[in-house]
Order: C-alpha cells, then structure tokens, then sequence
C-alpha cells in the first residue's frame, strides 16, 4: 500500500481512509489532496505524483492530471502501463485520454455487462458517424472503447470465476458466455455462513430462503406490476433480509437489487423503520455493477419483461452480483414470457417458493 498514490478528492476515499488507520499509515502518504496541501511547493508535489509506482484514479480525474502538460509528442509517457477497469463502462474520449498518458495499456472489462451511459437521443441527437469511423466500429459514445476493440482486435477471455456458486454461474454462463465459465474450486459450492435456527420460527418459503445448500431461489410473488414499483414485493424482501440478519449475516454481506428507482426508494423506506436493518446496501442494477455481496435479495418488481429488465445485460449484472446465495423475487408466470427469464423459473438449478 506504501506503493500507491491515489488522486482524487478526499471525500470519496473514506473506505481506503480506513484501511490506512488500520495499516498504521498516514493518508498524506497514499492520498494525493493531502500530501498537496502539506507539501511546501510545487516541484516536491510534482514528484510524488509522478514518483508514485501506482497511480489510482479516474479516467476523468486523469484527463485534468495536474502537470499533465510536460509531456509532448514523441516524448516518454508519464507511465509504463495504464490499466483501466471496468473498461465498458468508460466512454472512449475518457479512456483515450488515459490511454496518451502510458505506453501501453491493458482495459479489463466485460462486454456482456452494462456499458457506458450517454445522454439519449431526445436530449442529445446522434452525429452521423461518417463511413470511415463506422468501419473502423466508431458509432457514437453508447459504446465503450474496450467494446469497439473486442470486434476489432484479438481479446483475452478470463474463463474462471471466483465469486459464484456454480448453481448461480449456471444460467448467466450459458447465456452470455456460451458454456465457457467455470467455478473456481473455492467458489463452486460455497455456501452463506448463516444459522437458519437464530432466526427463530419463520414461513416455510422463509426456511427455504435461510438454507445455506439453496444457493439460488425465485420468490413468486403472483400478480405482477405494470408500475415500477411494487409493494408486496418489497415487504417481502424486507422481511428475507430480517430473517438473513437474524440469522447471523451481517448488513455488508447483504445487498438488495432492482431495476428500478422507485423501488429503489420504497425498499430504503421499509428498512428504515427497522435498526436490525441499518448499513444493507439497497440500489439499482447500474450502481451495483462491480460490486458484490455474499448474498443478494433482487426484486424484479412483478414480471415486467420490458423496459430495464428487458435488457440483456442489465439482467446479467443484477444475477451475477451474489456469492454463496441469490433470492429472487418475481411474478413467475410474467417472467415466463421472456425466453432469458423463463430459464430462470424452469431452471434445475432455480428452487422455486410460493409467496405466502
């Protein structure tokens, strides 16, 4: 950790700020902003910034890097080697800015999850993209650089994944990876570390919830919503995340997924009321991308296959974010009306509840 450096404002490192209290070290010595305001001029910040072997930050952070413009054409690049995370999820202005710093780059992201967002037709109209770029993939900022190169360029596909129980991997993998995943031997059948007795006496689609050898289970809620939100849902996954606590999972183990905003802010409302409930990380689909937990409540809201939850890859990310146990809580008969959803209701490796 003595390594790195990195830049960007103060407030958005309160987690690192923690690791380096626990590690004994002083934040002016990882944190960029706070070396500045203690250095006594320019020329020393200047040299911890380019001293640094690690550098972390933002593509866009990046693009206003201070002393940035001392390099020119045909000089040596700032850096050896950028490597950008999470790489489809980065317009390619942004990642061409962070690509001039280095003299080579490695982007690392996944094109069958959630791309970068950019503003929509109504607000912004597209530019006609002119023969040459469209042949080269060019086709307006909807499309991340990492994506253009995958249809242009050699690609390296990182086969094994160390997150998921296999029965979670199993329906994401054969349809967005064509089979070609496979379980790491520490993820392929592990289980929540939970004790369904602490939760004291509870419904039996509850029990099944709790068990730690179901990985994956589809709540079905009957009835549907043709809004985006819903109501009976949302009480019920309140009342699984209880039941979760109770049973021993700490709030930062779990975390609650939906396609929508308004569900978003219902859930946050119910699990307001209750402290047993307080730090469980409740969000949509986009602002749980990269993220994970062991275990992950999703609340389709009915079965709506339409709108956010008709899209391919949102559906991918919000399957794919739970370690050891994915709840699923959904009108079964709705969802079966999309082929994607459909195999997840009918799925062996789907254990279906009736909601009570």
């Amino acid at each position: 950790m003595r390594d790195l450096l990195r830049v960007g404002a103060r407030p958005g490192a309160s987690v690192l700020t923690a690791a380096l209290a626990a590690a004994g070290l002083d934040p002016a010595t990882v944190l960029f902003e706070d070396f500045a305001r203690q250095a006594r001029d320019l020329g020393r910040a200047q040299a911890r910034l380019f001293g640094a072997p690690v550098l972390v930050a933002t593509c866009h952070r990046l693009a206003r890097l201070p002393f940035r413009g001392r390099t020119s054409a045909g000089s040596r690049p700032l850096f050896d080697v950028a490597v950008l995370d999470e790489a489809t999820q980065i317009a390619e202005p942004a990642a061409l800015a962070t690509i001039a710093l280095a003299g080579r780059a490695v982007l690392v992201g996944d094109p069958q999850q959630l791309s970068c967002v950019e503003p929509s037709d109504a607000e912004w109209p597209p530019d006609v993209v002119p023969e040459q770029l469209a042949a080269a993939g060019v086709a307006g900022l909807a499309r991340s650089l990492h994506e253009r190169l995958c249809t242009v360029r050699r690609s390296t596909m990182l086969r094994r994944q160390h997150r998921m129980h296999e029965r979670i991997m199993a329906l994401p993998n054969r349809a967005f990876y064509g089979g070609a995943l496979e379980a790491a031997p520490s993820a392929r059948a592990r289980q929540l570390d939970v004790d369904p007795g602490r939760a004291g006496s509870v419904p039996a689609w509850l029990e099944v919830v709790l068990r730690p050898d179901e990985p994956l289970v589809l709540v079905d809620v009957p009835g549907g919503s043709e809004d985006r939100l819903n109501e009976r849902e949302a009480v019920l996954v309140a009342e699984a995340a209880a039941a979760l606590r109770r049973a021993g999972v700490d709030a930062g183990r779990l975390g609650i997924v939906t396609p929508y905003r308004a569900q978003v802010g219902l859930l946050r409302r119910l699990l307001a009321g209750d402290p047993l409930l307080a730090g469980i990380v409740v969000d949509t689909v986009e602002r749980y991308q990269g993220d994970e937990r062991d275990a992950i409540l999703v609340s389709l809201v009915g079965g709506r296959p339409t709108g956010h939850l008709a899209h391919p890859n949102r559906l991918n990310v919000t399957l794919t974010r739970a370690r050891s146990k994915l709840v699923v809580f959904g009108d079964a008969e709705g969802l079966s009306r999309d082929p994607l959803l459909a195999e997840l209701v009918r799925q062996p490796e789907t254990t279906r509840v009736p909601a009570p």
